[in-house]
């Protein structure tokens, strides 16, 4: 009797009968050599179950974020907000396509081709690419009594242009609820991330600054050659 190497792979996996045992290292190689002979209608089977799944992971996710700007709606409740879905809908563009390239940079850097957090207290994001371009300021306070975020600033594309502003007050304790709400939290991750890298970076080239220093200093005083 001959078996092909899938039929063979499957006897020996499934073996009930004859009690031939194997390490879970060698079943586990088995098991692996089995994808070396997906059948076309396994592999359209296997095509469509990872279609369907995307779809669903689409479908949860709109679910999600419909959930987040809802609970976000809930929260808006001052009067001095202006056009606060546009806001909304920026930082979530920001997320979603652009937070991957974002740096730390001067000011004056900032704006350039790019994406940038702006070196001062606040966080302040830019983006100028592709006739668009986003500038807003992240103000979080929690200084005084209560809690405070203060969110300005605009998109622009091409020739059209809206400004946004919100300005929440609320109890210390639920600034992280309010962080969520609002979609800031990515932001601020990504903030201190960049905040890291540009720092080590500039104190890792002081350092240097440092040592060339001393160098010639070390020259002046007839130390070195």
């Amino acid at each position: 009797m001959y078996f092909s190497i899938k039929e063979a792979i499957n006897f020996l996996v499934n073996d009930t009968k004859y009690g031939i045992n194997f390490s879970i290292d060698k079943l586990n190689r088995l098991l692996s050599y089995q994808k070396l002979f997906l059948d076309e209608e396994e592999k359209s089977k296997t095509e469509r179950h990872r279609l369907a799944l995307e779809e669903l992971k689409r479908k949860e996710d709109k679910a999600f974020e419909e959930i987040k700007f809802k609970t976000f709606k809930d929260l808006i409740r001052n009067s001095n907000n202006n056009n606060e879905d546009y806001f909304y809908k920026t930082n979530s563009y920001v997320i979603t396509n652009l937070l991957d390239e974002f740096i730390f940079d001067t000011l004056e850097n900032s704006k350039k081709t790019g994406c940038f957090f702006g070196i001062e207290k606040d966080i302040h994001i830019f983006v100028n690419k592709d006739n668009l371009n986003i500038d807003y300021i992240i103000n979080i306070d929690t200084t005084g009594t209560l809690s405070v975020i203060t969110i300005h600033g605009f998109i622009q594309h091409d020739d059209s242009k809206v400004d946004f502003y919100i300005e929440e007050k609320f109890d210390k304790s639920l600034l992280n609820s309010y962080l969520n709400a609002f979609n800031l939290t990515p932001i601020l991750k990504k903030w201190n991330e960049c905040y890291l890298q540009y720092f080590s970076q500039k104190k890792s080239e002081m350092k240097q600054t440092d040592n060339a220093k001393k160098h010639i200093d070390d020259f002046f005083a007839g130390k070195i050659i």
